[in-house]
């Protein structure tokens, strides 16, 4: 367990200080679109984590080989860890990195809801929606869910990857 809580925290680590350089350098985007690409590449500090605690679980065996059980295993623990840490960090920043990101966000899209072509009464659903769903617990939510079902998906691939595979021998037919 010790493996998987190393690379839950080093995933972490770097995924925070990707968001927080991004935020600094003033990559930090209020637009939708730009953001989730953004996001996406966060995704790569998650398939390193998860393939780095597989490969090190998997040298540290006697024979050099993990089954993809053990490797979905370790992939999930770092899932689940990450997803927490992040998380966690997901408070911080939209707490005191950048307190300002509902307010700046909701006002954008509240003026882009009152430029469109909506019928008054879809106008105001979606912004009492919005009022209701943008907030800091339901971005911490979207986090955890984001990260878990990424991780998971990738835990599949990547533990399959890692995992001793049986080669099947070619079945000869003797026709004599």
């Amino acid at each position: 367990m010790r493996t998987e809580l190393k690379y839950s925290l080093l995933t972490a680590v770097f995924y925070s200080i990707w968001i927080t350089a991004r935020y600094y350098l003033g990559y930090n985007t209020y637009d939708i679109v730009n953001d989730v690409t953004y996001e996406s590449i966060g995704l790569i500090f998650l398939i390193g984590g998860i393939s780095l605690a597989i490969r090190e679980k998997r040298n540290a065996s006697a024979d050099k080989k993990i089954s993809y059980g053990e490797s979905l295993k370790a992939g999930f623990a770092v899932t689940v860890f990450s997803s927490l840490l992040i998380v966690l960090f997901t408070f911080l920043y939209f707490k005191f990195v950048n307190p300002d990101f509902f307010t700046v966000v909701f006002a954008a899209t509240k003026q882009k809801l009152m430029d469109s072509n909506l019928s008054i009464a879809s106008r105001n659903t979606s912004i009492d929606s919005m009022e209701k769903t943008f907030n800091i617990g339901m971005q911490m939510l979207q986090k955890f869910s984001l990260v878990m079902v990424g991780g998971l998906s990738l835990t599949l691939v990547i533990g399959w990857l890692f995992s001793e595979k049986e080669l099947k021998q070619p079945t000869v037919i003797n026709h004599a």
